[in-house]
């Protein structure tokens, strides 16, 4: 069970690091509040799993200071990555 934890918040670490590279290398996001505003959702970290509980109110007041421009940014800059790395493009669908 330790290692599934582990191995969660592993992913959990990979996942917020590319989302500050992301913000960090595209111009127009690394202005302003944005990096603050997603650097914020480190609260919201423990709540991105699959299987995960619902968020706590840490993490639902950091995701209500987003500014909705920002979010959505920075979803068009991860969802891009897999093409800058010659991967295949993501593709999700609602369950």
């Amino acid at each position: 069970m330790a290692t599934a934890q582990r191995s969660s918040s592993i992913l959990v670490l990979k996942v917020l690091s590319l989302i500050l590279v992301a913000i960090l290398t595209h111009p127009a996001m690394a202005s302003g509040n944005c990096t603050d505003d997603i650097t914020s959702l480190a609260a919201c970290a423990p709540f991105v799993l699959p299987g995960a509980s619902s968020p706590n109110m840490e993490c639902c007041s950091a995701l209500s200071s987003v500014q909705r421009s920002c979010l959505c940014s920075t979803l068009n800059i991860l969802t891009s990555l897999p093409n800058s790395c010659s991967l295949t493009p993501v593709s999700c669908s609602s369950p």
